[in-house]
C-alpha cells in the first residue's frame, strides 16, 4: 500500500509539472504582453506610476516565463519608460542586463532569432562591442541549428552592423 501511494504522489507532482509547464508555453506570452500593453497606453497617459507598476508586472511575468522573447521586450519598454521618466542613463543599464538575460535564454534555447534580435537590441543601444559578441555567438547558433537561410541572416546583419559602425566613425 506504501508503495502504491508514493507511486501515485510520484505520478501527480509529474502530471502537475507537465500542467504547469505546458500553461506557461500557451499563456507566458499573454502574461507579459498585456502589462506591456498596459505600460504603452499609461505612457499615452503619461500616467508614470501606472507605468511602473504595468512594466513590473509585464518584468515578473518575462522573468517566469523563462523566454528570451519576454525579456527582450521588457528591456525595450524599460527604455520607454525611463525616457518619460527622464532617467535614460538608470534604464539604458537596465534594459542591457534585461537584454543579457534575452540573450542568455537564446542561447538556452538555441534560438538564432533571439540571438539576432539580441545583437539589435545592443546595437540600438550604440553597443556596439557586445553586439558584436552576439553575433559571434549567433553564427555558432546557426552553425549548429543549420536553419534554413539562419547564416545568411547572420551575415547580412553582420555588415550592416559594420556599415553602420563605419558611418558612424566617418562623421565629424
Amino acid at each position: 500500500m506504501r508503495g502504491g501511494r508514493g507511486s501515485f504522489v510520484v505520478v501527480m507532482i509529474g502530471a502537475v509539472v507537465l500542467v504547469s509547464a505546458g500553461g506557461a508555453r500557451a499563456t507566458g506570452l499573454d502574461r507579459w504582453l498585456l502589462p506591456l500593453r498596459e505600460v504603452e497606453v499609461a505612457l499615452a497617459r503619461t500616467d508614470l506610476p501606472a507605468a511602473r507598476r504595468a512594466w513590473q508586472e509585464a518584468y515578473q511575468a518575462a522573468l517566469g516565463s523563462w523566454r528570451w522573447e519576454g525579456m527582450l521586450e521588457v528591456g525595450d519598454a524599460r527604455l520607454r519608460l525611463g525616457r518619460a521618466e527622464g532617467h535614460r542613463e538608470a534604464a539604458v543599464a537596465r534594459a542591457r542586463s534585461l537584454y543579457l538575460a534575452a540573450l542568455c535564454r537564446a542561447r538556452q534555447q538555441r534560438s538564432v532569432e533571439g540571438a539576432l534580435q539580441t545583437a539589435e537590441a545592443f546595437a540600438r543601444l550604440g553597443d556596439r562591442r557586445v553586439a558584436e559578441q552576439c553575433v559571434q555567438l549567433t553564427e555558432a547558433l546557426a552553425a549548429e541549428t543549420a536553419g534554413p537561410g539562419a547564416p545568411d541572416r547572420v551575415r547580412e546583419f553582420a555588415a550592416r552592423l559594420t556599415d553602420a559602425a563605419s558611418r558612424a566613425a566617418a562623421r565629424p
